[in-house]
């Protein structure tokens, strides 16, 4: 800052009250300790001598200022032998506040001195820059940072004067909010409510990404990382590309290939709860793989299955249940697959060789169940004989889970019929689900088939044609799990064993 070194304040002091001032402080009077007497015929205007007497004047004449009223002179005791000198006065030094200029003072004006005056405490002339706020100044810090709170022209530092102080981020000096600093001092950020010319294109200060400026402040578009404007979901769906499966939509053109169910892209709703319903609604139905959902929303979710639609022989509308290999104990008589409602394999729908338990098992009802046998076991595409068991039931699991027999009266030349060369002891001929023996040994058994025996009875079986075998006999062994175990026939031939595998679907 730049110190002023005016000499104004020196003219409001005229030289006649200069002068009046001097004239204030009394003029000493000259004099020695003898001056009250005269010796040697002198005379004084204290005494008169002749020879040793004196004679005693009783006062002394005043002397007298003409321009002012006090007297100063002295008064002789006229008993007193001394003489005395007369009273002398002497003119102060000169001190600022004094009211009169001073050489080294720049201003004086008495008790109107002031630091916050025009005139300081120390005579200076105030100035900016002296660290006194004196008049006209919001501001002395008396240091030459123009970066602080008081400037350098002693104004208080604020947003918008153009200078950058302690705690602003900018300070362009101007009122423009669309420059990249605005005035409050702020940069310029996306949704501050401003436009930053040349950066953004619009800016409206919300979060919303549905309207027409996104919280990127640009306009929305199909490839900015949001949801934004009418889509659906990110970047697809509105007039963007289509949502893939699983994506939100709001109807169909959201979606790229599904159709929009429950605000999802997804398949639609399936209301078919077996194959059979398929083959209703639309009765020129292909063999294949179809997608069931027997306990409608909210429970098991649809599923793949294999459906029997155009067979000349057994008619459509066959849902298909389970796949078992006669070679594999997985589906042996005692294996908890056939009383549980856990499933295997569920992704093997097809009609082919691979064994599974689909969830029709325990969710599909029916009035007829179809059994497929193929013994020998060859290639695929399988070539089974089948045989149509007419029996009711919630579920097949329902049915078998229990452990009860449940009858069928096919007759035995019906189930031989499922085995290319199959036998079967004559008696007994227990068939249908759970067929066992009647005391429950370990003898031959069958979750789906016939039980033969040589003794006319059937607590001693050593023969089995079906899926779900079990049980051996000192003749056969165990045997296959699907297929063909006789022994002990009649002549006594050697013991039967086919293994084979077996497919059970129903309608």
């Amino acid at each position: 800052m730049t110190r002023s070194n005016s000499t104004w304040l020196a003219q409001l002091l005229p030289v006649s009250a200069l002068a009046l001032a001097a004239a204030c402080y009394p003029t000493p009077i000259e004099g020695s300790g003898d001056s009250g007497e005269t010796t040697d015929g002198d005379t004084t205007s204290g005494s008169t001598t002749n020879g040793n007497t004196t004679s005693p004047s009783t006062s002394a004449a005043p002397t007298t200022d003409d321009s002012d009223s006090t007297t100063v002179g002295t008064t002789v005791d006229p008993t007193d032998n001394t003489t005395t000198d007369p009273i002398t006065t002497t003119d102060p030094g000169p001190e600022c506040g004094d009211g009169k200029l001073d050489p080294g003072e720049e201003c004086d004006l008495g008790p109107m001195n002031s630091d916050n005056g025009l005139c300081t405490s120390s005579c200076a002339l105030s100035v900016c820059g002296d660290g006194l706020v004196g008049p006209g100044e919001g501001c002395d810090d008396g240091n030459q940072n123009d970066r602080d709170d008081c400037k350098n022209d002693c104004s208080l530092a604020s947003c918008g004067d153009g200078e950058l102080q302690m705690g602003e981020e900018c300070d362009d000096g101007n009122l423009d909010n669309g420059d990249g600093c605005l005035i409050s001092c702020t940069f310029a950020t996306c949704g501050d409510g401003f436009i930053n010319e040349g950066i953004e294109t619009c800016d409206d200060g919300d979060a919303d990404n549905t309207d027409e400026c996104t919280t990127l402040c640009l306009a929305p578009a199909c490839d900015d990382g949001l949801i934004s404007g009418a889509e659906t979901d990110l970047d697809c769906g509105g007039g963007c590309p289509g949502c893939a499966v699983g994506e939100s939509c709001v109807d169909n053109a959201d979606c790229a290939e599904m159709t929009c169910y429950m605000q999802l892209c997804e398949p639609p709703p399936i209301d078919q709860t077996s194959c059979m319903d398929w083959l209703m609604d639309m009765p020129n139905a292909k063999d294949g793989v179809y997608k069931i959902d027997p306990d409608g929303l909210g429970g098991v979710a649809a599923y793949d299955v294999y459906c029997i639609m155009e067979d000349p022989m057994l008619g459509g509308g066959w849902t298909l249940v389970l796949k078992a290999d006669g070679g594999e104990d997985t589906f042996r008589y005692d294996e908890p697959l056939w009383t549980n409602t856990m499933t295997l394999n569920p992704a093997d729908a097809d009609f082919d060789h691979k064994q599974a338990k689909l969830a029709s098992y325990q969710l599909v009802s029916f009035t007829e169940i179809l059994v497929g046998v193929e013994a020998p076991i060859l290639a695929d595409p399988p070539k089974p004989a089948w045989l149509v068991l007419p029996l009711a039931g919630e579920s097949l699991h329902a049915l078998i889970s229990p452990g009860d027999h449940v009858q069928t009266m096919l007759g035995r030349d019906e189930w031989i019929k499922l085995v290319n060369g199959g036998a079967l002891q004559p008696n007994c001929n227990r068939e249908g689900l759970n067929a066992v023996d009647e005391i429950n040994m370990d003898d031959h058994r069958a979750r789906i088939g016939i039980i033969g025996n040589d003794q006319m009875d059937c607590q001693s079986p050593n023969s089995r044609i079906g899926i779900g075998c079990g049980g051996e006999s000192w003749i056969n062994g165990p045997g296959p799990s699907v297929g063909n175990a006789a022994g002990k026939l009649p002549n006594d031939p050697p013991p039967v064993i086919v293994e084979g595998f077996g497919w059970v679907f129903v309608r």
